[in-house]
């Protein structure tokens, strides 16, 4: 672009590589109306075609950046290392996410017909 204009527009392909985004997601977004996942936009006077003004969209990107976060180390603790651990937790790590099984649903099932 000539340096004469002091406003650098960006186009959507030269957009997607500063926010490491595909153009399908950033039309998805723009389609959803999730502004917020995006730089401002500019929208030209008789233009279907999107703008982003460069300095709108680094400064976006400084709005966003989060500090970094100092890592704990927590030392191991090898006194109850060899201790069984208790049976509920190790239930409730081992529950999968999602639907329940058929046997589960038939199990509850039952207990709250006994329930009655």
């Amino acid at each position: 672009m000539p340096t004469d204009f002091p406003i650098e527009l960006l186009t959507l392909g030269q957009l997607c590589p500063l926010l490491h985004r595909k153009p399908a997601t950033v039309y998805a977004d723009i389609a959803a109306k999730r502004f917020d996942r995006l730089p401002p936009i500019v929208r030209l006077p008789g233009q279907r075609k999107l703008f982003w003004r460069k300095q709108d969209v680094l400064d976006w990107i400084d709005q966003h950046v989060q500090p970094a976060v100092a890592a704990t180390v927590v030392a191991p603790n090898f006194r109850n290392a060899n201790r069984k651990t208790d049976p509920i937790t190790e239930s409730q790590q081992s529950r999968r996410i999602g639907r329940p099984t058929k046997r589960q649903q038939f199990e509850r099932l039952a207990a709250a017909r006994e329930g009655r």
